[in-house]
């Protein structure tokens, strides 16, 4: 919204003779094109990776063409392998605690035990008055500098942290506590189809049993333990959000025998299954929706906004704290 109201007022500054109903649709539009811009350079590659990307969606130049294989986006349907699979891999990076400014001086917990809104970041309820981000703490700012550095979302893996193991009931629903065992519910009672069987139809190699891990893939490595090893109920057939998180670990580590071998080898982002499935879904998305970039290809972020030409998620935010 602050980023909207930024657009109305440079609009209004510049276009005098506009009537109100042209300044806010003209706003409307930048913003979404902004917007879009920051998730397709921004957000996208540090999730699924620029090559999976480029494959489904090459910007360059004038000229854009996306090439969907598996998502056929004319019905505008969200399918259930990406709401209750490959786009809750949010889950796995959630931080435990944050620090969120410097007023409150202790870490909160996303969820706690109690009652008592200064507690925790749970929501469900008012904030207190000095709950409000500082965005320092989240992203580098140039000209803000802060007691060590922004705090990094978690690596996608096969782990969650505590809190979100204890959700705060009846507020966030009638299920289980364990957010994992609400996902794996889900996928159950809609029938979703193993990560095994996603792959082959995608033409991909599936992993084997003993590349899935469940645990922790950098900071305890060594408790991780193949999905098998958790049940033999698994055997070939991995929950397809469980098999999505894998990927990730499978990716950037090498997988043997149910454990991880040697050092990290490349970026802990979605792997072949997981990343084609949110890529085709953003992508399809704005494909039919004829305001977004693709149908605007000479678009390019207003250049006030940008830094060095960059125009990410950080530059939107430093945009509106500096107005």
């Amino acid at each position: 919204m602050r980023f909207h109201n930024l657009w109305v007022d440079r609009l209004i500054r510049g276009h005098r003779n506009w009537s109100k109903t042209r300044i806010f649709a003209e706003a409307q539009r930048q913003v979404l094109l902004h917007y879009q811009w920051a998730v397709m350079t921004d957000f996208l590659p540090a999730v699924v990776g620029q090559e999976t990307l480029a494959a489904v969606f090459p910007m360059r130049g004038a000229h854009r063409e996306t090439r969907l294989t598996f998502y056929n986006p004319c019905t505008m349907n969200m399918p259930v392998e990406f709401s209750v699979a490959a786009y809750r891999f949010g889950h796995s990076i959630v931080r435990p605690i944050y620090r969120i400014n410097t007023a409150v001086v202790d870490r909160l917990p996303v969820f706690s035990q109690t009652n008592d809104p200064t507690k925790d970041l749970g929501g469900f309820r008012p904030s207190p008055p000095n709950f409000a981000i500082d965005w320092a703490f989240f992203f580098h700012m140039k000209g803000r500098r802060v007691i060590g550095k922004p705090q990094a979302s978690y690596k996608i893996d096969n782990s969650l942290v505590f809190p979100l193991g204890l959700l705060p009931l009846p507020e966030t629903g009638t299920g289980p506590a364990s957010l994992a065992r609400r996902n794996l519910l889900r996928s159950m009672q809609l029938g979703l189809p193993s990560g095994q069987d996603v792959a082959r139809a995608m033409g991909v190699r599936p992993l084997r049993d003993d590349e899935i891990l469940i645990g922790k893939a950098i900071d305890d490595p060594e408790e991780s333990e193949a999905i098998t090893d958790v049940s033999p109920g698994f055997a070939g057939k991995a929950p397809l959000w469980t098999y999505i998180l894998a990927e990730a670990t499978a990716n950037a580590f090498r997988v043997r025998d149910g454990h991880i071998a040697g050092a990290q080898i490349a970026p802990m982002r979605l792997g072949r299954v997981g990343g084609r499935i949110v890529a085709e879904i953003f992508v399809g998305l704005m494909l039919v929706d004829r305001n977004s970039i693709f149908h605007n290809p000479s678009f390019r972020p207003d250049s006030a906004f940008t830094d060095e030409g960059r125009f990410g998620f950080r530059e939107l935010i430093r945009a509106v704290i500096a107005d």
